[in-house]
C-alpha cells in the first residue's frame, strides 16, 4: 500500500512539472508579411548582427521568422555599421547588399522564392527600413513587389511587412 502511494505521488509531481513546461516562442517577436494580398504572421522572429566569418571587415545582418517548412528571412551584408535607416535591394551603393527569401511548403516540396532572380524584366525590389535597433531587439518595416521561384518559374507577391525580432542566442 505504501509503494502504491509513492508511485501515485511521483506520477502526480512529474505530471505537474511537465504541464508547466514553457516554450521559447514569444508572440511579441514576429515578422508579418502581406503575401498575395493576405497577411501572414511568422512567429518567433530572431536576428543576428555579426562580423562576416570570411571577411571581418563586413557585417552580416539576418532577420528570420517561421518554422522549418514555412519561413522568411531578410539578409544583408554591409561594409559599414548597420544602424537605423533605409536600405534598398536596388541601391547602387557597393557598401551593402540585401536579399529576401521566402520558403513555403506546398505539400510536396519546399518552394524557394527570392529577390535575387526575376521571371520578367521587372526585378524584385525591396526597401528595408530599420526603425530601431539595440543589442537585444530590432524593429522595422519592409516594402516591395514580388519574390520569384526560379525552379518553378512562378512569382509570389510580397508587398509589405513589419517585424520585431529578438537577438538569436
Amino acid at each position: 500500500m505504501k509503494n502504491y502511494r509513492i508511485i501515485i505521488f511521483v506520477v502526480l509531481i512529474s505530471f505537474s512539472f511537465l504541464s508547466c513546461r514553457k516554450t521559447n516562442s514569444d508572440s511579441t517577436f514576429f515578422l508579418k508579411a502581406k503575401i498575395d494580398e493576405k497577411w501572414v504572421t511568422y512567429s518567433d522572429a530572431h536576428f543576428f548582427i555579426n562580423p562576416d566569418p570570411s571577411d571581418p571587415n563586413k557585417i552580416d545582418l539576418l532577420v528570420y521568422a517561421g518554422d522549418y517548412l514555412d519561413n522568411i528571412d531578410i539578409a544583408m551584408q554591409s561594409s559599414a555599421p548597420i544602424t537605423a535607416g533605409e536600405f534598398s535591394t536596388n541601391d547602387s551603393l557597393s557598401s551593402y547588399h540585401m536579399y529576401i527569401n521566402l520558403f513555403k511548403d506546398n505539400g510536396q516540396y519546399i518552394q524557394t522564392y527570392g529577390s535575387s532572380t526575376s521571371g520578367t524584366s521587372d526585378q524584385p525590389h525591396y526597401v528595408l527600413t530599420i526603425t530601431s535597433y539595440n543589442e537585444n531587439e530590432i524593429r522595422g518595416t519592409i516594402t516591395g513587389n514580388y519574390l520569384y521561384d526560379s525552379h518553378d518559374g512562378v512569382p509570389i507577391n510580397f508587398t509589405n511587412g513589419e517585424f520585431i525580432a529578438r537577438k538569436a542566442n
